[in-house]
């Protein structure tokens, strides 16, 4: 390792007597810079609860949790320090913090909850929970991640209020505007909604609103200056030449067709334009004179621009020639001239700037747009209470409300002034508006002498969350001025890469200084490159590999990166490998060239969960539940897995019929027309019928929607892999229903499910990673693979209102406001388009970063693949591929031919589609007059209720809502988890003492709550509840008892393994429905000896009285019920079966062989 060249600035860093904001590039050790200087705070402070640590993600505030944790707990167990460098000093910071930690009796280790790092919307639920009156959140309220349909249902209300007299004349105008379009406005007020954050402040002054055109005034007043200054080197050459145009446009207007509309006699009385506001027309037709259309400096000039060919004799022809040369002269000089290029810039944002002044339909328009937007927030806040439910947007407003105004804090901002002693926030650069304010509360007051730091730390070239409402402008202006509010703060920069090989950090400082804008801009949230130092030696190979196309070919792109694949794999099958792209289109036909050539990847949030069979098929007998008249789905019910009609008897039932399909289903004649095997097939339909639609429910949707489900066998229609989507469309249900009777839109949860993603296919192995750019972030990999790159991605297209907030160079604040253009208005509205011109650049910069972040996740290589538009010779200007083109298109002709020329890439033919594909269960499958005596597997679920039941499904469910129960519940659920997740990971390897079972359960507490609240449980039994599942997981993973059933040494482990069988083999029973069995066996595996056990998870306590007792009532209580599953297994596996009852919080165990007598009815 190379000598570490930024050390000094790291030293700096964790000094503890200043504040800090340190840029910190990719792969430079931002996280374990964020550990030590926690540690160094935790070594000075009284109590723990003084340092506040606030990170954007879950994931960021666990491993930051998690790496303070390990440094104590290296700093206890070691006691000579490491060797390495980081390992050293983060040693001796976690010794002294142990010494505070012994001397205050902290106890750390064992109580780390002491340890505040939370989420930025962790903590602010933390604050409107600590102040619920204030706050105006009650205790009963959930947080609704996904708060989509409480805006439609807003925008709808606010819309209807056009219906009534007292809001009608507030919303007309904008009504108006959109030219009637109530759809197109409910969809904009939609969009707004979601970013409320921003632009609440702003409706909700008046200042900003009331004084807009002067907001206006000022701002193109400082745009006026800025072309002053940027043109004055050439005053001297263009002032002359200006006004011998004005002078020649003056005598010929008609050669002015370019310029109909313009003064040119008061143009050419003025001459060169001022610094004045009332110039800017005169700037304004300035830029169209020197520039093209397209923005480029003009290659010819003629009479149209006042400088005519032909004169009234020679004297006028040889002084319009030398004119028109000098003219010729300027622009030639300008083309390689950077402060020229500059000047092209500024004079091409001039040519759209409007005049500051708003006609009187304007500001009636801009008056009504705030109105609604006023109105919406009001029936968004009416919404959320009827439901209680809130989103994170409504916590972060009540958190702000809860501690007040600066100058008023409230008692709960007192308390915080006085507990929180220091700050560190991660992802800085990805701080909101709203979020800033926060920081600002928090820390308002602070001195340099009182001894209160804060601690800022991001990357400004990894800002790639603006359409989350991050603003990178926040950094930058923090850097610039050193200060954040009240607190002063010293800037410092990280330079080493401590991930990617040489080669790769020198292609991409290369790289990026290109494409990189030359300096911040706080307008257009511009961030300039800064270079990195690699800090792993080079390797031998090259750092990149491109694959450019003529014409877009998605074939051979996905051929030349499976090869490529299989390649790295035949070196080295343990490198990690990521394919990263901008959208998630840009994976389906890589995706499935993967699967053919049997090459494990696993796709990350990348295939909505609504486009996985299993989901179409439940949602298919969701709509036909609900609505007997919907004949699309009851259409794809018959003909789908669970019922399986061919289409000729799906013609033959429908044929000639207007009944609604489950009234002909109910008729006898209707059904008799149908072939033998149909008729087979319906009967589990019909009965469905005849129980289900025909009674009211008096239980949640999800409950009988879900039993029905199970009823049609639904789980043996998929796989593994589809249980885990089923239990997410379950919990999506069941989160949109809670209660019986409630109003339920089938199209709000459609909508909704959109918004899932279906989860990651489970191997053994290594995969290959699919996901986006976005989300690979925080992330590295040996490979990175960078396809699509040619496509275009969606450029920005405006909202509602557009505003644009930030500071100027004098720390003002600049505010400018412009509603949506109206149909047909484009260039009616030049103060919009401003607004939305300047947003679109902010969107290419970010952009740059985004690809920034694509490149940096690389280890060990990186691969660039994608094509130009057929006939173009450049990329389309809204691809990443138009950013990397200066760098890239050298690779153009020597790859468009690579793959052709390769012969392995021959051997890699993708397999056409079988024809007719159709899955659908056997016709017997559940029929009970003819059902043999089968074993299915019914439901593997991770999260669902149903699920959990171990005794038999049946169509109704009756379930009790005591804690103990939901306990039980939650525990089975965390049990499964660790089973499965140890026998990829070993975890039970890393929990080797009760410290470090402590710390893991401490991570997953805010996981047991959140599903305990799911599972029914409330919110004041929270605290008591995660008592005893502590009790309950702690005893599990330290009992030797327990580690054995999770051990990996086991074969053919099963969790939650859900059967379906008949215990009884009389035929007089056979006609019985209720005969049938469902089963959920909590852990099944074949040990060492070749016997299979069956284990029952137990999660009650012995209330006093004698142990055995207890365990001698349990075992005849929990007998039958084993016995049975024994018997079931007993049919597929012909193996000694061992039983065991496990009871963790009393440390018990029972076990018995089972024996094939007559079994016991469970």
């Amino acid at each position: 390792m190379k000598k570490v060249v930024d050390q000094t600035v790291r030293e700096q860093a964790i000094s503890i007597e200043r504040s800090f904001i340190v840029q910190a590039p990719a792969g430079s050790g931002k996280t374990a810079l964020l550990t030590q200087r926690y540690l160094a705070l935790l070594s000075i402070c009284a109590q723990p609860e003084n340092i506040l640590a606030i990170t954007f993600t879950r994931k960021a505030a666990a491993e930051m949790k998690l790496r303070i944790l390990q440094a104590l707990k290296l700093a206890k167990s070691l006691t000579a320090e490491p060797q390495e460098d980081y390992l050293k000093a983060t040693w001796h910071l976690a010794k002294k913090a142990l010494e505070q930690d012994s001397l205050m009796g902290w106890n750390l280790l064992v109580n780390p909850s002491r340890l505040k790092v939370k989420t930025i919307d962790g903590f602010c639920s933390g604050l409107v929970r600590q102040l619920p009156i204030l706050s105006d959140f009650s205790g009963h309220m959930s947080i609704s991640e996904n708060a989509n349909a409480f805006y439609y249902q807003a925008a709808e209300n606010t819309v209807l209020l056009l219906h009534e007299e007292e809001y009608a004349s507030l919303l007309e105008p904008l009504y108006q505007h959109l030219d009637g379009d109530m759809g197109k406005m409910v969809r904009l007020i939609v969009n707004m909604l979601s970013t409320r954050l921003n632009w609440q402040p702003i409706i909700n002054n008046p200042k900003y609103h009331d004084c807009v055109e002067f907001s206006w005034e000022i701002w193109l007043q400082k745009r006026v200056m800025l072309l002053a200054k940027a043109i004055e080197p050439w005053r001297n050459v263009l002032s002359p030449l200006w006004q011998f145009s004005c002078n020649q446009l003056v005598s010929n207007p008609s050669n002015t067709k370019d310029f109909k509309t313009v003064d040119w006699d008061s143009f050419s009385k003025k001459g060169w334009p001022d610094t004045d506001l009332r110039d800017l027309p005169i700037w304004k037709i300035m830029a169209k004179w020197l520039l093209t259309a397209d923005g480029g400096w003009r290659k010819r000039v003629d009479k149209n621009l006042g400088f005519p060919s032909e004169g009234k004799d020679a004297n006028d022809i040889k002084l319009f020639k030398e004119k028109k040369q000098q003219m010729m002269a300027f622009h030639s000089s300008r083309i390689e001239n950077s402060d020229a290029e500059n000047l092209r810039k500024i004079l091409i944002d001039f040519t759209s700037y409007p005049i500051p002044q708003f006609d009187d339909e304007q500001r009636q328009l801009l008056v009504s747009l705030i109105d609604t937007l006023k109105l919406a927030q009001a029936q968004l806040v009416l919404g959320f209470a009827e439901k209680g439910e809130l989103d994170f947007s409504e916590i972060a407003n009540r958190a702000d409300r809860a501690l007040g105004e600066a100058e008023q804090p409230t008692d709960l901002s007192l308390r915080l002034d006085y507990q929180i002693q220091h700050i560190l926030v991660d992802e800085f650069q990805d701080t909101s508006q709203g979020q800033k304010n926060l920081l600002q509360k928090l820390t308002f007051g602070w001195m340099p002498e009182d001894g209160r730091t804060l601690f800022l730390v991001g990357d400004p070239m990894q800002s790639i969350y603006r359409f989350r409402a991050a603003d990178v402008s926040i950094f930058i202006d923090c850097w610039q001025n050193k200060l954040l509010g009240d607190v002063p703060v010293t800037p410092l920069q990280l330079s080493c890469n401590f991930r990617s090989q040489e080669n790769i950090v020198n292609w991409v400082n290369d790289a990026f200084v290109k494409i990189f804008p030359t300096c911040n801009d706080l307008q257009y949230s511009a961030v300039e490159y800064s270079a990195s130092t690699a800090m792993r030696p080079a390797l031998e190979h090259q750092a990149v590999e491109v694959f450019l196309q003529a014409a877009s070919d998605d074939k051979k792109e996905a051929l030349w990166i499976i090869e490529h694949i299989k390649n790295i794999q035949t070196d080295d099958s343990e490198e990690t490998i990521a394919l990263l792209v901008r959208s998630r289109t840009h994976l389906s036909t890589i995706a499935q060239l993967l699967r053919e050539q049997n090459i494990l990847f696993e796709a990350i949030d990348i295939e909505p969960l609504s486009q996985r069979p299993v989901i179409q098929d439940l949602l298919s007998l969701t709509h036909a539940l609900l609505d007997s008249s919907d004949r699309i789905h009851w259409l794809a019910l018959l003909r789908g897995p669970f019922c399986g009609l061919d289409l000729q008897d799906l013609t033959r039932l429908i044929e000639h019929q207007s009944l609604c399909i489950p009234q002909l289903l109910c008729e006898q004649q209707s059904v008799a027309v149908l072939s033998d095997e149909g008729k087979q097939r319906v009967h589990k339909i019909q009965t469905l019928i005849k129980k289900w639609l025909l009674i009211s429910s008096t239980k949640p949707l999800v409950y009988w929607i879900e039993s029905a489900w199970l009823y049609l066998g639904g789980p043996a229609t998929t796989d593994e892999q589809g249980l885990i989507d089923v239990a997410t469309f379950f919990d999506a249900l069941n989160r949109h229903n809670q209660q019986p009777n409630s109003d339920f839109s089938l199209a709000e949860f459609s909508a909704s499910l959109e918004k899932l993603y279906a989860a990651p296919e489970i191997h053994q192995g290594k995969p290959i990673y699919l996901m986006t750019m976005h989300k690979s972030k925080g992330l590295e990999f040996d490979h990175v693979f960078l396809p699509g790159l040619g496509r275009a991605t969606r450029c920005y297209q405006g909202a509602l209102l557009e505003w644009l907030d930030g500071r100027s160079e004098g720390g003002e604040e600049e505010i400018l406001l412009s509603p949506i253009k109206g149909k047909g208005a484009d260039a009616e509205n030049e103060f919009y388009q401003v607004i939305v011109n300047v947003k679109k650049q902010q969107e290419v910069f970010e952009t740059q970063r985004l690809l920034y972040v694509a490149c940096t996740r690389a280890i060990k290589k990186i691969y660039f693949s994608g094509a130009l538009t057929e006939g173009k010779d450049a990329p389309i200007s809204s691809s990443l591929l138009s950013q990397l083109w200066p760098i890239l298109s050298v690779h153009l002709d020597d790859t468009t031919t690579e793959l052709e020329e390769n012969t392995k890439a021959s051997e890699l033919i993708m397999s056409p589609t079988p024809e007719n594909y159709f899955t659908r269960l056997s016709q017997d499958y559940f029929a009970v007059d003819t059902l043999p005596n089968l074993i299915e597997p019914v439901l593997n679920s991770n999260q669902n209720d149903l699920a959990n039941m171990k005794d038999e499904v049946s169509l109704e469910f009756s379930w009790s809502n005591d804690m103990s129960r939901i306990i039980g519940i939650v525990a089975h659920q965390f049990f499964q988890y660790l089973a499965e997740f140890n026998s990829v990971h070993q975890i039970t390897s890393l929990l080797t003492d009760e410290n470090s079972v402590d710390e893991y359960i401490e991570q997953s507490s805010a996981w047991l709550m959140q599903q305990f609240e799911k599972k029914g449980g409330a919110s004041q039994q929270c605290q008591t509840a995660m008592i005893k599942l502590r009790r309950i997981l702690k005893s599990f993973l330290l009992n030797e008892k327990g580690r054995w059933i999770l051990s990996t040494e086991h074969q053919d482990a099963k969790n939650e393994w859900a059967l379906s069988f008949r215990p009884y083999e009389s035929k007089e029973h056979q006609q019985e429905e209720n005969l049938i069995k469902h089963v959920v066996i909590d852990r099944s595996f074949v040990d060492n000896r070749q016997r299979r056990w069956i284990i029952d998870y137990k999660t009650g306590d012995n209330q006093g009285g004698d142990l055995q007792t207890f365990l001698d009532s349990e075992f005849s209580r929990y007998r039958p019920q084993l016995e049975n599953y024994a018997l079931a297994l007993s049919k597929i596996d012909h193996r000694p079966i061992m039983l065991g009852l496990y009871y963790p919080v009393i440390e018990q165990w029972i076990e018995w062989q089972w024996q094939p007598l007559s079994p016991y009815p469970a």
